[in-house]
Formats: structure tokens, sequence, C-alpha cells
């Protein structure tokens, strides 16, 4: 069984949660709209490519050795 703390580190992922986040994003950005920042916010939007497009670096590195 998981105990609260563990719950807490782990972060496990909840549907509810996320609606409620994304609904407060969509509501930040209908704010910025009707105050005429629209062109700011799609530039904003736009500057990080897809997430399918994203490439991420091999981050394992060769360890040396006893011998070197």
């Amino acid at each position: 069984m998981i105990t609260e703390e563990q719950k807490r580190r782990i972060g496990l992922y909840s549907p509810k949660d996320r609606s409620r986040f994304k609904a407060a994003c969509r509501r930040a950005d209908a704010a910025e709209v009707a105050l005429g920042r629209a062109q700011e916010l799609q530039e904003r939007n736009r500057a990080l490519p897809h997430a399918s497009q994203f490439e991420f670096q091999e981050g394992e590195e060769a360890l040396p050795t006893e011998d070197e």
C-alpha cells in the first residue's frame, strides 16, 4: 500500500486535476486575448515545437574504467 507521502512524491496522475489545469490555462489565455494581446499569446504558444518533434540527446556517457 502506498502512503500519503509516497503519493505526494510520486505525483500520481489525476484526470480531474489535469482537466482543471487545462481549464485554468484556457481562462488565462482568454483573459490575455481580451486585453488585446492575442498576437503575443499566439507567438508564445508557437515558440516550442510539437512534442512529437522534440529531439532528445543521448544522456548516457561511458564511465571511466580503473585502467585509465
